[in-house]
């Protein structure tokens, strides 16, 4: 009888020592996928939004854990933006006609700062096409200038307007299928560049309920220097940036 009870406890203990095994090799499973998948160097917007919130204490606990299968997912769907627009690109440059007419002209004009809108929201390798794109609006515009010269005040302001439109948060965050939630624009703006983060926050003290709020940045900003994610050197950088009305020197970044 003392034998079945010692028998009964060994045989238990052995179970529970298998169990702790297959638990050690699941987690060594995972570490290794982990380890075996690599960020981009250049993402698109899915992988970088994954990027992000990525053990970044800024987003809540669930948004900061990111699965091997979502960064695989991404990364194909970024891949399919990419092939895609790189049809429309390489189509674009060798049709497009230098001969046309005043509406032709405009229209194309347009189409084309959609797309450059779009590179810069993609990411990736299409946003290394928007040099190229720029410079042959600027080409068309410039004959829109010489054809319409009583429009020059205007046609400036349409090309800052195009210009803020293709800052890459704000072209990603306005995608109807942006990985971006509404509730993490705050997070995720305090994720970029001083120069970014300078120019949303000039609209935020220009408009009222602009989003992100001023109110929002500097509550998210203390808590990030709370948490100890940003030190308190590089928060000051970004209060200033926030503060500075559009204007901040990129050199400090």
């Amino acid at each position: 009888m003392v034998e079945t009870k010692a028998g009964d406890k060994l045989s238990i203990a052995f179970e529970k020592e298998g169990l702790f095994v297959k638990l050690l090799s699941v987690r060594f499973k995972i570490k290794n996928m982990n380890q075996s998948i690599q960020w981009s160097e250049h993402p698109g917007r899915f992988e970088k939004h994954l990027k992000r919130r990525s053990g970044n204490p800024l987003f809540s606990p669930e948004r900061q854990r990111v699965s091997v299968d979502e960064i695989i997912e991404a990364k194909q769907k970024d891949h399919q933006e990419q092939r895609t627009f790189d049809g429309w690109f390489n189509e674009f440059i060798t049709t497009i006609d230098s001969k046309l007419d005043t509406s032709q002209l405009i229209q194309l004009v347009q189409d084309l700062q959609h797309y450059i809108k779009n590179a810069a929201a993609i990411g990736g390798e299409a946003s290394t096409k928007i040099r190229k794109l720029a410079e042959i609006e600027a080409q068309l515009l410039n004959k829109l200038d010489e054809i319409f010269p009583q429009m020059k005040e205007e046609s400036k302001r349409i090309r800052a307007l195009a210009s803020q439109e293709r800052i890459p948060f704000l072209a990603e965050a306005g995608m109807s299928d942006s990985p971006i939630l509404k509730d993490e624009e705050p997070a995720s703006l305090l994720c970029e560049d001083l120069e970014t983060i300078a120019t949303i926050g000039l609209a935020s003290h220009t408009f009222p309920n602009y989003h992100p709020s001023h109110e929002e940045i500097m509550r998210l900003l203390k808590r990030g220097t709370d948490l100890k994610y940003f030190t308190k050197e590089k928060a000051k950088e970004i209060e200033v940036a926030w503060n500075s009305l559009g204007k901040v020197d990129v050199k400090a970044q």
